[in-house]
């Protein structure tokens, strides 16, 4: 019993940090994505007059979530 729940939490904690390195890759994409968007003003292409409305809407996602995006994006240069 004592191994079998052993396997259980290394199996737990290999899926966690398997799901937080692809949460981080999937973050610096939608983060360079966006920010493409945003500097570019691909937002009036999609047919919004402003980039706050373009990533309520469509995007579904929260201002804080986008600056933290942007800013993500931001470092991301500034490291390579």
């Amino acid at each position: 019993m004592v191994n079998e729940e052993k396997c259980k939490i290394t199996d737990i904690r290999t899926k966690t940090e398997l799901s937080a390195e692809s949460f981080r890759l999937i973050w610096i994409e939608l983060a360079e994505l966006i920010t493409n968007i945003a500097y570019n003003g691909y937002y009036r292409d999609f047919g919004y007059d402003d980039f706050e409305t373009y990533f309520k809407e469509e995007l579904k996602l929260d201002k804080n979530i986008v600056i933290k995006l942007l800013l993500s994006a931001k470092k991301e240069v500034k490291n390579d």
